[in-house]
This record gives structure tokens, C-alpha cells and sequence, in this order.
């Protein structure tokens, strides 16, 4: 029996089903949720389970939490939060508030909440990584991206500060935690499909994405994903990393 268990977030497509299917192949149990379903491949996975959940509703979140206290008994646990959302994208004068709170619940709130519940339920013996899945974007305005750049700073910041918490808390500075903000440079996902088609007056820059497309420049998931792996197998870490990966 596998004596690692790694929740990833947003595995029915995109960087988090390559995630999802490299700890497979690392021999890590993984349990993985999305709007939608996973794959054929890794639902017919014995080591995979499977959950709808929409990230943006605080209650499901929580409800998916509670789920984990009795299943955390392992030796090594993980937690990839890779899902996120590009929209509303556009001028912010045209986002409405739900839109704009959809957006921070997805992106922000619930990739926090999930990084609290697991070291709250791991046990305090277990080696805990956890990565949360970044952008340029954290550091750097994008026009017609307000909410995207809003959230990936606000991420970056909550996931130094939880890693401060690890260091200096009383109650986890025995434990071995361990927080990476990563950033796997401009994958080929549907949310660069998503950019692409927006038209110039929604997003300027929206050129530079279609040539990244069009001259093959975007990476296959699998090369981040193996990445993002190794970090999360290492043994001894810091409290805190930054990755920008560049193949």
C-alpha cells in the first residue's frame, strides 16, 4: 500500500491532470477534484479517486475538507492547488462584483483554505508539501488581467505568510511543512486557449500569446508537472520556496 496521499486540484484537464498522473507514476495515492471529471485514464486508476467540487463555493470546499480527517493516516501527504480561473478578463469596468468574488474565492480563498485544513488533519509526524500553483502574473500587471493578477499576488503572499506560521507558531515548528509557490511558466492549457480568443480591444497583449502558440513555444504539461514532483519528493526543504520553472 502506497504510504504517500497528494490532493491536486483542477485534474480533469491541463497541468493539474499531468500532475495527477505523475505521482501516479511515483506511486503516490491521489485524490483529485474538479468541476468536471477526470479522465478515463485516471478514473480507471486504482490509486485515484475522484471528486466534483466547485472551488468557487465555499461550502463545497468545506464539505471536501471534512472528508479528509480520516484518510490523512500517511507518512507523506501533498497538496497541489493548481486549479484557477483567468476570468473575468477584460476592463475591470465591465466585471461585475459577483464575477470579480467568484474569481477571489476560486483562485485565493480556496487554495488558503485547503493549505489550513491539511496541516490542521496531517499527522504531526508526516512530511507535508504543499505547492500552489503561480504566474508572471503575481508580479507583474497585465492589462484586462485585474482579477487574475489581484489573485496569483495575493496567493504568493498567503503562501509566505502560512510558511512564516510553519516557522514561528508553536504548535508547527516541529513539524516537517513545507510551502512552494510555483510558476510553470506558459503551459498549453485551455485557459491559453481561453486568452487567445479574446479580441485586442479586450486584452493588448493578446498577440504575444498567439505567437507563443503559433511558433510552438508552449510547454506540454508533463514538463512543469515533473517539476513541480520532484520538488514536492524531496525530503528536506526550507519552509518556503519560489520556482519559476524554465525548461
Amino acid at each position: 500500500m502506497a504510504d504517500k496521499l497528494a490532493f491536486v486540484t483542477g485534474t480533469s484537464r491541463g497541468l493539474g491532470r499531468a500532475v495527477a498522473q505523475s505521482l501516479l507514476e511515483h506511486g503516490w495515492r491521489v485524490r483529485g477534484c474538479a468541476r468536471e471529471s477526470a479522465s478515463d485514464e485516471l478514473m480507471e486508476h486504482e490509486r485515484y479517486a475522484h471528486q466534483r467540487v466547485d472551488l468557487a463555493d465555499a461550502r463545497a470546499v468545506e464539505r471536501w475538507c471534512s472528508s479528509w480527517a480520516g484518510e490523512l493516516g500517511f507518512a507523506h501527504v501533498a497538496l497541489v492547488n493548481n486549479a484557477g480561473s483567468i476570468e473575468p478578463m477584460g476592463s475591470l469596468t465591465a466585471a461585475t462584483a459577483s464575477a470579480l468574488a467568484d474569481a477571489l474565492a476560486l483562485n485565493v480563498a480556496a487554495p488558503m483554505a485547503l493549505m489550513g485544513q491539511l496541516v490542521r488533519h496531517a499527522p504531526r509526524a508526516a512530511r507535508v508539501r504543499i505547492v500552489n500553483v503561480s504566474s508572471g502574473a503575481a508580479g507583474k500587471a497585465v492589462p484586462g488581467w485585474a482579477a487574475y493578477c489581484a489573485a496569483k499576488a495575493a496567493l504568493a503572499m498567503a503562501s509566505e505568510a502560512f510558511a512564516l506560521e510553519l516557522a514561528e507558531l508553536d504548535e508547527h515548528r516541529d513539524r516537517d511543512v513545507a510551502v512552494c509557490s510555483f510558476a510553470p511558466s506558459v503551459v498549453a492549457t485551455a485557459m491559453q486557449e481561453a486568452i487567445r480568443a479574446q479580441s485586442r480591444e479586450q486584452f493588448p497583449q493578446v498577440e504575444r500569446f498567439v505567437s507563443l502558440h503559433d511558433n510552438g513555444r508552449l510547454l506540454a504539461p508533463e514538463q512543469p508537472a515533473a517539476a513541480l514532483i520532484e520538488w514536492i519528493e524531496t525530503s528536506k526543504q526550507g519552509r518556503f520556496d519560489v520556482i519559476r520553472y524554465a525548461p
